[in-house]
């Protein structure tokens, strides 16, 4: 039986780790991770924000970075529901009992962090539930995926850690080393990592591996958003989180109308030009690996009884896709589709968020220090993990007075990110273009 979807009833507050896979220049994964709750749930401003520090192993980052960079937006987050979200790396070579002692560690803030010596409460009161979920970390960079047994012992840790959490199982490794055929291309095409040779980071598409990964163990929504057409009965047009007006026929040739989505699924990168920016990063390679995962999510555009042929989709007069009728009957999934707004739209969002970091939204480096501001003339990431560390020697309430206004800083900045996914109308022509089918499966092709 398929697990139950989780769908969100209140705005997204997760703090997430993944330590230097999430620091410049290699912001990616979690970016791809926070452009699903971003653009999915657009009626919301969704604070996704990180605590990934380079190099650091599990224990520095509870004992170090844990409570100035994580306290102080769970103390402005109430009511809503905050997740602590870690993905188990292979800093300081743990096996599965170390990454359960100072897991356990992280499971006490708040209210009780690391106060030099040992773990004490500091005294500050959170009213909203907070969850902690650890993931398995990613292979080693090993004939097998499974770097000395460190991996999948790792893994064990965080699944009992998740236990007492109460949250779910969250087997990362198993899943991206083996369901995702990480542990094959480690031997072969070295599509998913690793950067800079042996024992680096996760290229692209493992970014974008370890992004499906901790959604899908989440069990999120799916269905992005569906519509379908009827030629012969253009009043009879079904929607599904989206408004569709204005269907008209020409003859036997073309059918048009205006759509507006509710929202649009995530994003990542491929190689193109967005906003005069040239982007060559390409995690649409983990399609390659995974054929399959194209239809992990579903956002089908559907017409019934065209004329039998191939048509071409163009929405605001840019072209889409080309299918068959018979595709189309069926539908065709969207969700692998970079072309015309839906790759604009996406990228926009992916760009907004690099803007929460402070980054280049080509190179991924900083784009600026600590001393001064972000893109919307207000700190960003890098002031806040600047001004957290300042905090090194202070707790508790102390520490959420002085980090208050990066907090809210942050808070405009994902305001900033929640526009970019707001939905506009956009025409939609479906043309045939020829009365020929040359197959008769005409699956959506994956690049386009």
């Amino acid at each position: 039986m398929a697990e139950a979807q989780v769908i969100p009833t209140q705005p997204i507050r997760d703090l997430v780790n993944w330590s230097s896979y999430n620091t410049q220049p290699y912001v990616r994964g979690v970016r791809y991770y926070a452009s699903h709750y971003i653009s999915m749930y657009p009626q919301w401003t969704n604070e996704i924000h990180d605590f990934s520090f380079s190099g650091s192993g599990f224990q520095g980052d509870v004992e170090l970075h844990y409570e100035a960079n994580t306290l102080p937006y769970l103390a402005t987050w109430a009511p809503y529901k905050s997740r602590i979200i870690i993905n188990v790396n292979d800093n300081g070579g743990y096996h599965s009992n170390e990454v359960v002692l100072h897991g356990l560690k992280f499971m006490q803030g708040p209210p009780s962090y690391w106060n030099g010596t040992t773990i004490a409460n500091q005294g500050v009161s959170i009213s909203q539930t907070v969850e902690y979920w650890f993931y398995g970390g990613i292979p080693g960079d090993s004939t097998g995926g499974d770097t000395g047994g460190f991996p999948s012992s790792r893994e064990q840790g965080a699944l009992y850690l998740n236990s007492v959490a109460g949250t779910f199982s969250l087997p990362l490794f198993t899943l991206v080393n083996y369901t995702y055929h990480w542990s094959n291309d480690i031997t072969a095409g070295r599509i998913m990592g690793f950067e800079g040779g042996p024992s680096g980071h996760p290229l692209p598409p493992g970014h974008l591996a370890m992004a499906f990964g901790h959604l899908l163990l989440q069990r999120v929504e799916t269905n992005v958003a569906s519509v379908t057409l009827n030629y012969t009965n253009t009043s009879g047009t079904l929607t599904n989180h989206c408004a569709v007006v204005s269907v008209t026929t020409n003859g036997t040739t073309n059918i048009t109308g205006t759509i507006r989505y509710t929202r649009m699924p995530m994003g990542w990168d491929i190689p193109g030009t967005w906003f005069s920016e040239t982007i060559t990063n390409n995690a649409h390679r983990f399609f390659e690996l995974n054929p399959g995962m194209a239809n992990a999510f579903n956002w089908p555009f559907i017409a019934k009884n065209l004329s039998s042929g191939t048509w071409e989709l163009l929405m605001d007069n840019r072209h889409i896709v080309t299918a068959s009728s018979i595709a189309w009957s069926s539908g065709v999934n969207l969700f692998t589709n970079m072309n015309g707004w839906l790759g604009d739209q996406r990228r926009a969002v992916q760009n907004s968020y690099m803007d929460e970091y402070g980054v280049d939204h080509v190179t991924g480096l900083n784009k600026h220090d600590a001393g001064s501001f972000g893109v919307h003339g207000v700190w960003d990431d890098i002031n806040f993990k600047s001004h957290a560390n300042a905090e090194s020697g202070n707790h508790g309430a102390t520490v959420v007075a002085n980090m208050a206004s990066s907090v809210g800083a942050m808070r405009t900045n994902s305001y900033y990110t929640y526009l970019t996914a707001q939905q506009t109308n956009h025409t939609f022509s479906l043309v045939q273009i020829s009365f020929e089918i040359t197959s008769e499966d005409d699956p959506a092709p994956l690049v386009y």
